[in-house]
């Protein structure tokens, strides 16, 4: 009797409801094989793998979008600035009015300005 508890049975012959249960069986196999990989034990399986790399490039395509619209309104905002600042400087300074009329009554005009 010992020998026969010692000894595994033959495996049975493949059938076509058999596909189900190998499949899961690999999955499992696979599993393990990539957490210990990994070197993160006890986290997730194979089937959580492509949702995770999906979130991560999700992620990942947020952050570039953000960035470029924020380098967008950047570049936006430099260029209102050098457009304002160029319609600034051209327009031309002028001096202030002076009040002839009062200057005179008061004596503070002087001979060039008579």
């Amino acid at each position: 009797m010992a020998d026969t508890e010692t000894e595994t049975p033959a495996p049975p012959a493949d059938t076509p409801g058999d596909d189900g249960l190998v499949d899961k069986v690999v999955e499992k196999v696979l599993a393990v094989l990539h957490r210990e990989g990994s070197g993160n034990p006890g986290t997730g399986t194979a089937a959580d793998e492509p949702a995770s790399m999906s979130v991560e490039v999700r992620r990942e395509l947020a952050r570039l979008r953000e960035e470029e619209s924020r380098q967008k309104a950047a570049d936006e905002q430099a260029a209102k600035i050098g457009e304002l600042s160029a319609k600034v400087e051209a327009i031309p300074e002028k001096k202030p009015r002076e009040y002839r009329r009062a200057t005179n009554m008061m004596g503070w005009a002087t001979e060039a300005d008579r």
